[in-house]
């Protein structure tokens, strides 16, 4: 049994192995790096590519993440692997222990993670580059350029108001 997991963009697809069906919910990493401490071996990034069904630049960033950024919950040591024959040496992740968390704890986090705050009110009337305040229009645009998720369209409304703005 495989599932294939779709997340927010077109690109972002990428394969479960039956392994670790039961982590569907659980953010890429987590679900590598329970797999990875299932297969009690070292894993590499040709591993994680094959059997994940992502690039092998996108599981080399996995790799790194869970051995750097991601030791608050997963707890692993690297190895360097020889591949064909002595010819190429590649470093590979041992994972001995994955914390998970609760699905309370989960939901709390990411709860913190999506709130944005509102902008000071001095980068709303900051200068542009050309000593010129910018039409709201261009502001709205800009501010929602720079909050948007990967994926999302522009609203109608920002575009018309954006076009058809001058200066104030």
């Amino acid at each position: 049994m495989s599932v294939t997991v779709q997340q927010a963009g077109p690109r972002e697809g990428w394969h479960l192995p039956a392994e670790v069906a039961e982590m569907d919910d659980a953010p890429l990493y987590l679900a590598v790096a329970m797999w990875g401490m299932r297969q009690k071996r070292v894993i590499t990034c040709e591993d994680v590519c094959r059997n994940f069904y992502i690039s092998q630049r996108r599981a080399s960033d996995i790799l790194h993440y869970i051995c750097h950024e991601g030791a608050r919950f997963v707890v692993c040591e690297r190895r360097k692997v020889v591949v064909r024959a002595g010819n190429i040496c590649r470093v590979g992740l041992r994972i001995h222990r994955v914390i998970l968390l609760s699905p309370e704890e989960n939901a709390e986090k990411s709860a913190r993670r999506r709130y944005v705050s509102p902008p000071p009110a001095s980068a709303l009337t900051s200068k542009s580059y050309s000593g010129r305040r910018d039409a709201s229009g261009a502001r709205a645009l800009r501010q929602w350029m720079t909050r948007r998720r990967p994926g999302d369209r522009v609203p109608e409304k920002l575009l018309q108001t954006a076009t058809s703005g001058g200066t104030e």
